[in-house]
């Protein structure tokens, strides 16, 4: 969801923003028909059609966030592909994932339902308001934001740099890639 913050937020920082990297990034539903096969599509289309049905679903994953983490995650990547499936198996990613999944869905899941809420609107007239430069990274084999996304997004925004598809990588696989690239830290999705 950090696309649709950072794209909605970048035209009233005007010039404090001097460009725009987006990873794997989740486009406004309205530009495509990506739903039928996207991961998290049911999610989606919940909190599009039944808010409160899908604000009683959040409370459900809270739960098994809190007794089941380790289920909630492998339930998560179940449909994981390209490098995706092989870093959801890695202990560390996991260990790294789980308090996230538990922040997210437990002390943070008011924040979540909110963040999804505003995704799930229309805003892809937004795109036109962005000035600053923009650089994808996306992977190819990405589902929970396929390819076709930053695409769009490419397309539709007016000031896009550049458009790395990365072959083999998928959605968390291409953060880790970026990171890795980019930044001589440890990355925060651990190998």
């Amino acid at each position: 969801m950090g696309a649709s913050v950072a794209l909605r937020t970048a035209p009233y920082l005007g010039s404090q923003v001097s460009g725009i990297d987006l990873i794997s990034a989740a486009a406004p539903l309205g530009l495509g028909d990506y739903l039928g096969g996207m991961a998290g599509a049911p999610v989606f289309r919940l909190a599009r059609s039944n808010p409160a049905l899908f604000a009683g679903l959040v409370r459900l994953q809270s739960v098994a966030a809190r007794l089941s983490p380790g289920r909630l995650h492998d339930a998560l990547f179940a449909s994981a592909q390209g490098a995706d499936i092989a870093l959801s198996k890695d202990a560390a990613f996991k260990a790294a994932m789980l308090p996230i999944l538990q922040q997210s869905l437990g002390a943070q899941r008011a924040t979540y339902i909110g963040e999804i809420a505003l995704y799930v609107q229309g805003w892809e007239a937004e795109l036109r308001e962005v000035t600053q430069p923009v650089t994808l990274y996306q992977g190819v084999a990405d589902t929970w934001s396929p390819v076709a996304m930053a695409k769009d997004l490419a397309r539709r925004l007016p000031r896009v740099e550049a458009v790395h598809l990365l072959e083999g990588l998928s959605h968390y696989s291409t953060l880790r890639e970026y990171w890795q690239r980019y930044f001589t830290q440890p990355s925060p999705i651990v190998s």
